[in-house]
């Protein structure tokens, strides 16, 4: 059962990854050869670099988000390198250059940091700014956020759960006239960059990763070419 689940999974994500990218079987070299179209070979060169520091375990998580990346400058332009976020934080090129951790994404590698300011931005674009956000670890659907002043009845909210990811709240008058909130899970949705990291992870599998500068050795003990089913 298990296995079919995978298979599952992996049929989606090349499905889901053709669409994005026109790969039916992606793979680092072609995966390459996009980013350089895409984001120049100053930029391409510099994921690259990136990923070729990190282990063999995390280059698929890696690879994974410059794929990201190169599916969000298609829709947002080649601009969205320059724009500074929110007068604190430094524009995404200033990152990539300098190789800079911001909190609060230190958890994350720069690579996933970049995909998913990238995965939030377009989004946004897509849907409009989201006005909360919720933890989707648990599934009740009441009044789980905070509702804006200009919140009317019937109005549905824009409300944020992950990188990229987001569903509506929809506003309703309570049987004691106060205003509340349900989430609809049904119009849960991620954005092109966020589906793309996602589907190339899955699609193109942990590897080994084979990228150009650094021949990569294989683990002993431990099998690359597969991801295990949870």
């Amino acid at each position: 059962m298990r296995e079919a689940h995978a298979e599952d999974a992996r049929t989606e994500a090349r499905r889901v990854i053709n669409n994005l990218l026109g790969e039916q079987r992606p793979t680092a070299a072609t995966l390459i050869a996009d980013a350089r179209a895409t984001l120049g070979d100053e930029r391409a060169s510099q994921c690259l670099e990136l990923a070729l520091g990190a282990s063999l375990t995390r280059r698929s998580a890696e690879l994974s988000s410059i794929a990201a990346l190169v599916v969000g400058v298609r829709e947002l332009g080649d601009s969205w390198w320059e724009n500074e976020r929110g007068g604190k934080l430094p524009a995404p090129m200033e990152v990539l250059r300098t190789s800079t951790a911001i909190d609060p994404w230190t958890d994350l590698t720069l690579l996933e940091m970049l995909a998913a300011w990238i995965a939030d931005d377009a989004a946004d674009a897509l849907w409009g700014p989201a006005v909360a956000e919720v933890d989707l670890n648990s599934w009740q659907a009441e009044d789980r956020i905070e509702l804006p002043d200009t919140a009317r009845p019937g109005q549905r909210l824009v409300v944020h759960f992950d990188a990229g990811g987001r569903l509506d709240a929809l506003v309703t008058r309570r049987p004691d006239d106060d205003l509340g909130s349900n989430l609809d899970f049904s119009s849960l949705r991620y954005s092109k960059p966020a589906e793309a990291q996602w589907s190339w992870g899955v699609a193109a599998g942990l590897g080994p990763h084979r990228l150009p500068g650094r021949t990569p050795i294989p683990m002993p003990g431990r099998c690359l070419a597969t991801r295990c089913a949870s």
